[in-house]
Order: structure tokens, then sequence, then C-alpha cells
């Protein structure tokens, strides 16, 4: 409620912004005539004068830009203001329809209760999961280290063995060489 008051005690200080505006646009008028005549009176000066009466000029356009600008802006307040009041007023009566149905809010507010409930339930759920996952990713990795680690053991055997047939073939190389010389 107090927004709408205060959008209102802003357009009044956007009214009275205006009308310095307006004073001050009258001001530039006031100047811009009091240049003119002053630019026929002086020929020597002219160019000077010239100058500060295209400033002047300049700057009673800026306040006519300004001017618009806050009308504009008041209407947008003006806008706003009437927005929000028609939706202050759909809130009320949506809260007077709330307030007949105490009933279906204590409804819902048990049905929340048990929601919570139940969600608190799943992420306990959730929680034993993860564990369990987590467990078993311990036992897969365990269980691919001790596999990694036979492996390891059957080359290294499977190396012996293929060493000591090695060692057998050059004993029989060697035997069968000696055969040979002596033949």
């Amino acid at each position: 409620m107090n927004e709408p008051c205060d959008r209102i005690l802003r357009l009044d200080e956007d009214v009275v912004q205006r009308a310095a505006i307006k004073e001050i646009l009258q001001k530039f008028y006031e100047e811009l005539r009091t240049a003119e005549e002053r630019e026929r009176e002086i020929g020597v000066e002219g160019p000077k004068r010239y100058q500060a009466l295209q400033i002047s000029r300049g700057h009673l356009q800026l306040a006519e830009r300004a001017t618009r600008a806050t009308e504009s802006e008041a209407a947008a307040a003006v806008n706003k203001i009437s927005e929000r009041r028609d939706r202050l007023k759909r809130t009320t009566d949506e809260l007077e329809n709330l307030t007949r149905n105490m009933g279906d809010i204590e409804a819902c507010r048990s049905s929340l209760s048990r929601c919570d409930s139940r969600i608190d339930q799943l992420r306990t759920r959730k929680a034993e999961c993860d564990h369990e996952v987590t467990r078993v990713g311990e036992a897969q990795d365990k269980r691919r280290l001790l596999t990694d680690q036979l492996m390891l053991i059957e080359n290294r055997r499977m190396l012996a063995s293929s060493e000591k047939e090695v060692e057998e073939l050059s004993v029989l190389e060697n035997e069968k060489r000696e055969m040979e010389q002596k033949r």
C-alpha cells in the first residue's frame, strides 16, 4: 500500500520538477529574445553573441527534451501505479477467497508435511544407495587390483617357464654341436 503512495509522491516531485523545468524554459526563452535584440545592437561583438545565442538555443533544446522525458516518465509512472493498483485489487480478492477456504489451506499444509516426510525418506534412501555404490566401486577396484596382480604373477611364471625352455634348448643345441664336432 505504501508503494502507490510513494509513487504518487514521486509523481508530485516530477510535477514540481516539470514546473522548474518550465521556469528554466521560460528563462531560456527570455535569454534567447534578449540575445537576439543584443545581436542587432552590437555589430562588433556579433560572432561572440551569436555563439552565446547558439548555446542558449542548445540549452533550450536540452530543456525541452528533458521536459518531454519527464512527461513521459510521469505518464509511465501513472501507468505503473494503475497496474499495481489493479494487481493489488486482484491480490486482495484472492486473499479473500483463500480466507474463505481455510480448510483447503490446512489440507495443503498436511499434504506438504507428508511430502516433506517422504522427501526426507527419499534423501535417506539416496544416501544409502550412494554409500552402497561407493562400497561396490571400492570392491570392484580391489578386484581389478587383485586380477592385475594375478596376471602379473602368471606372466612371470610363463616368462620363467619360457626362460627355462630357452635354456634347455640352448643346452640341447650345444650338445648337438658337440656331437657334430665329434663326428
